[in-house]
């Protein structure tokens, strides 16, 4: 199949945002010859999308299938939403693969907040779809606004600049293609209404003991309405702007840590501590949390208060008086020893060193 000119396509398809289809064409989200599965939850940004690309599909040349996972958090609503899914791909001649998950139960297992048990299941379900039926591109409802809700909550949370930077139109390394990333919900509205589109409400998104939601349906509309119009672009524009200097700096920083490497084994890091001393305070915290990813795997459970307690550990004048030792979340611990810091993952649980037990040092 011979494919169409962006610009005759945005002809076409009059009806959907010009900016939307200029991101999947003009910026490579989608190609000729591409298989996409879209992640479809039945909500409105998921329903407007799989709508847009099934439009699309036929006159781009790529194929397209639906993915929707029943996390079984809402009881029968959980069941509605699949059917509703299944259903609305019938309708567009899209065949669907879903698939029900106990998310609840996988997050007590693996002691995960509920939050990150459900992304944890989605995406795993996800890649496993996608690599057993052959599709190469993956494509989620990510919104400005889903955009300026995670920066908030990274702010809140004191996230440097890698929790700030948010999402960009690609992520896991191109796999994920997210082509309302630079659209607003508003938008996404006016184009279910302007085509009378039927979707599900998650009646959970109402809950306010998520903070999420709060900043969804409390803080974000202050915010639009009494303070800057807008602010979902101008809050995705701003991590952008984040995510681009955090290339740089991790650039930066990554030569600095292989100067300050000692070795690194099976389970541990060893830096020199005259090498990490040498460094500005902003590139320590970003070496030792690089060394902390590289014995964990991860840095979860890891705050900024662990951070500054390696580098009290550092900083330490007279290792003698002082505690040279920390334990920290999931069996690491640091030690200082004979100009060395070492990062090491233990084979049993540790007694986590209290925050008020640590001696508080200038870094």
């Amino acid at each position: 199949m011979t494919r169409n000119h962006p610009s005759s396509i945005k002809k076409t398809f009059i009806g959907i945002p010009a900016s939307i289809v200029s991101l999947i064409t003009s910026g490579g989200l989608i190609a000729q010859g591409d298989a996409v599965l879209a992640a479809v939850s039945g909500g409105s940004d998921s329903v407007a999308l799989v709508t847009m690309l099934a439009r699309l599909s036929p006159h781009m040349g790529f194929s397209l299938a639906v993915a929707h996972l029943n996390h079984k958090l809402r009881d029968v609503e959980s069941d509605e939403d699949q059917a509703f899914v299944e259903d609305l791909s019938r309708s567009l001649g899209l065949v669907c693969h879903s698939r029900c998950i106990d998310v609840k139960t996988y997050g007590k297992e693996n002691g995960l907040s509920l939050e990150e048990a459900a992304r944890n299941v989605r995406y795993a379900f996800l890649f496993e779809t996608a690599d057993r039926h052959g599709f190469n591109k993956i494509a989620t409802a990510h919104h400005t606004d889903d955009n300026a809700e995670l920066f908030l909550m990274n702010l809140f949370r004191g996230s440097g600049l890698t929790g700030l930077k948010t999402m960009g139109p690609t992520g896991h390394r191109g796999r994920v293609i997210r082509p309302l990333i630079e659209t607003d919900k508003e938008t996404l509205l006016s184009y279910i209404r302007d085509n009378a589109l039927a979707f599900r409400t998650d009646s959970s998104n109402a809950d306010v003991s998520f903070l999420r939601n709060r900043i969804r349906n409390d803080l974000l509309p202050l915010l639009e309405t009494q303070y800057q119009k807008g602010i979902g672009r101008i809050l995705t524009r701003t991590a952008r702007i984040l995510g681009e200097d955090e290339i740089f700096l991790k650039e930066t920083v990554d030569a600095l840590f292989n100067k300050a490497l000692v070795c690194v084994k099976e389970n541990s890091v060893t830096l020199s501590t005259a090498a990490l001393s040498g460094c500005h305070v902003a590139a320590r915290r970003r070496i030792v949390r690089e060394a902390m990813f590289r014995v964990k795997s991860n840095l979860r459970r890891i705050s900024f208060d662990h951070v500054e307690s390696v580098l009290n550990l550092l900083a330490t004048a007279d290792p003698r008086k002082t505690v040279r030792s920390l334990d920290l979340p999931d069996r690491l611990r640091v030690i200082r020893h004979d100009g060395h810091l070492v990062f090491r993952l233990e084979d049993g649980p540790l007694r986590e060193t209290p925050v008020m037990e640590r001696k508080s040092h200038t870094a």
